[in-house]
């Protein structure tokens, strides 16, 4: 979900991009905004590909979460409830992983805490 906002987020805003970036005389700022912007995006791209090569599936981290969440407050006209929700969801899987990750190296069982 994070990517697909990164690419609405890209297009969304590459009108402007060309207008006040592209058009415009050439400066430091123009090339550290340029850097900036495609760099992300190549690793990004990279990031997904890995993902889906190697794992199967995306990974989620809370760093995507936080941005996502923050993307879709900024969207849905700064509603908090909005903000809230994205978030609330996105971090289910990390900490369930985590639980699950953490109860496994110590070799217990989720199974046999529930039921004792």
């Amino acid at each position: 979900m994070c990517e697909a906002l990164f690419m609405y987020d890209y297009f969304l805003t590459l009108p402007q991009e060309i207008k006040c970036i592209w058009r415009r005389k050439w400066s430091t700022a123009t090339v550290l905004f340029l850097v900036n912007r495609y760099v992300v995006m190549c690793n990004r791209g990279f990031r997904m590909i890995q993902a889906v090569s190697w794992q199967g599936q995306f990974e989620h981290t809370a760093d995507r979460v936080m941005f996502a969440a923050i993307r879709m407050y900024a969207i849905w006209n700064r509603d908090r409830k909005v903000f809230a929700c994205v978030l609330a969801l996105g971090l289910i899987y990390p900490i369930v992983n985590t639980v699950s990750t953490l109860y496994h190296s110590l070799g217990w069982s989720l199974i046999w805490i529930c039921l004792n």
